[in-house]
């Protein structure tokens, strides 16, 4: 099971929850497991096929039926609250931290990432649970409790305040790139609502393929000489680089 295909199970476990109006406590009572146990489960990456036939007989379905069911499921964006956005745009290096817990990093590699404190790691940890995007689990390893993509409140707090860093990062980048990286022209893709879906689902295949192609290539040390490395790109430019 690829982290995208569990990704997109948790989702279809956390919807099934909703339509049935259960909760962490409800479910682990069925499953005689703690409330903790069920938000890990549903959140993190302790998830085995033993787990997810549990969890599919808590709906009375079968593992099979559970599996059908997420291949249909498409992720709706997860729409932050006031809340959450007012945290999230209150710094840029808290953005970046919860950023880098979306990317699997933990606490020793945030705290050198950033360049700042554990106490002060540990407080916004503390702050991001308040506002439920993520939760610091003992081992200093952090789970999200919400998943890409996410949808901004319109004109809200995230809006105003990296809008303009956002275009500024991109429009500089296009100009330094001179078209060597394929951004030689501007395009547009314009879709319905469930196409683009699709493209997004498209999108990570593809993505899932060449990574494990790259893996091969990278742990067999063949023609390294003769590999072409794009990491360079993902590694020295972001959306969210201090103006």
């Amino acid at each position: 099971m690829t982290f995208y295909e569990q990704k997109k199970i948790q989702k279809t476990l956390k919807d099934l929850m909703k339509q049935k109006k259960m909760t962490y406590e409800s479910v682990g009572k069925r499953l005689k497991i703690s409330p903790a146990t069920v938000k890990r489960r549903l959140n993190g990456e302790d998830l085995n096929l033993r787990h997810l036939k549990e969890f599919a007989g808590c709906f009375s379905l079968s593992f099979y039926d559970l599996i059908e069911i997420s291949k249909e499921h498409h992720r709706e964006p997860h729409q932050f609250t006031e809340a959450q956005e007012r945290l999230l745009s209150s710094e840029l290096w808290i953005m970046n931290l919860f950023r880098m817990i979306l990317a699997g990093l933990d606490l020793a590699e945030i705290k050198k990432r950033l360049n700042i404190s554990e106490k002060d790691v540990r407080k916004v940890a503390r702050d991001l649970e308040k506002a439920e995007l993520a939760q610091l689990l003992p081992g200093d390893r952090f789970i999200p409790i919400v998943q890409f993509p996410f949808k901004w409140l319109p004109n809200g707090p995230l809006s105003k305040t990296y809008d303009k860093l956002i275009v500024k990062n991109v429009t500089k980048r296009i100009e330094l790139d001179a078209g060597k990286a394929g951004l030689n022209r501007q395009f547009e893709i314009a879709l319905s609502p469930e196409m683009y879906k699709k493209f997004c689902d498209d999108i990570q295949l593809c993505y899932e393929k060449y990574r494990n192609i790259s893996e091969l290539y990278l742990s067999s040390r063949i023609n390294w000489d003769h590999l072409v490395s794009g990491v360079f790109y993902a590694d020295f430019f972001s959306l969210w680089e201090s103006p």
